[in-house]
């Protein structure tokens, strides 16, 4: 009887080891909850060298967006350059004001604010990674 209540112990604490695993597996899985289908502005180019003059460029790396603030004028393309050497990044706007999907490592994806405003924004993946626009 004892060795049957030591087994039973042993694989249930298996099976909740497995569990835990599968549901805390890596960071590169999609989200559980699909973000809304990005808007037409939303591009995705190669990496280049030198950051762009064109547009501000805001830099994600293992500590989150650099810089974390940024003021634009309205019409202005901001890209945000996946600089992290391990994961990707999913930028969206806080109520969905705009998404760029998944930024896989290296690669670049900008959005074109033409509205002044506070734009609020996380990384999908990362959510405690967050940044603002200001748009004037």
């Amino acid at each position: 009887m004892r060795k049957i209540l030591h087994m039973t112990v042993l694989t249930i604490f298996a099976l909740s080891c497995m569990i835990a695993t599968v549901a805390c597996g890596p960071d590169s899985k999609e989200p559980l909850t699909p973000a809304p289908a990005p808007k037409p502005e939303a591009t995705i180019t190669k990496p280049e060298p030198k950051p762009t003059t064109e547009g501000y460029v805001v830099d994600i790396t293992e500590e989150g967006f650099s810089p974390q603030t940024i003021t634009v004028p309205a019409g202005t393309k901001v890209t945000w350059h996946n600089r992290d050497p391990l994961r990707r990044h999913w930028v969206q706007g806080v109520g969905g004001s705009f998404d760029t999907r998944v930024i896989p490592v290296e690669a670049r994806m900008s959005w074109t604010f033409t509205e002044p405003g506070i734009y609020e924004y996380y990384c999908v993946y990362h959510r405690e990674e967050t940044g603002t626009v200001i748009v004037e």
